[in-house]
């Protein structure tokens, strides 16, 4: 929509545009490293306690999901499951920001079979 210029106006978005902003709304929950270490299984730590679990729910059932949040299935078995589904979410919001967070803090591109170490 155009707006005429007003002096008023642009005063307004200067002085906003200065305001520092801290967003503090963040679920990051400390190094990727303690992944491995506690709790035992980093499908739990990192992925399965965040908004995430929704979009992954959203392409799977009931009886997958049940596997990937369970302490007695193994990595592999979870990683059967959930390769899959990463990738039939990887566009959706929540990925989305999980991708980016995983990047810019952990440094991590890409989610593959290998094992964080």
């Amino acid at each position: 929509m155009l707006q005429k210029q007003s002096p008023t106006k642009d005063r307004l978005i200067n002085h906003i545009q200065n305001i520092p902003v801290i967003d503090c709304h963040e679920h990051l929950r400390g190094p990727i490293r303690d992944a491995v270490k506690s709790p035992k299984d980093p499908f739990l730590w990192l992925i399965f306690d965040t908004y995430l679990l929704s979009d992954l729910w959203s392409c799977s059932n009931d009886s997958d999901i049940s596997i990937l949040l369970s302490e007695g299935a193994t990595f592999d078995e979870k990683w059967e499951i959930f390769s899959p589904l990463w990738n039939s979410t990887e566009h959706t919001a929540y990925v989305c920001v999980t991708k980016l967070v995983l990047k810019q803090r952990y440094g991590i591109e890409k989610i593959t079979r290998v094992r964080i170490a």
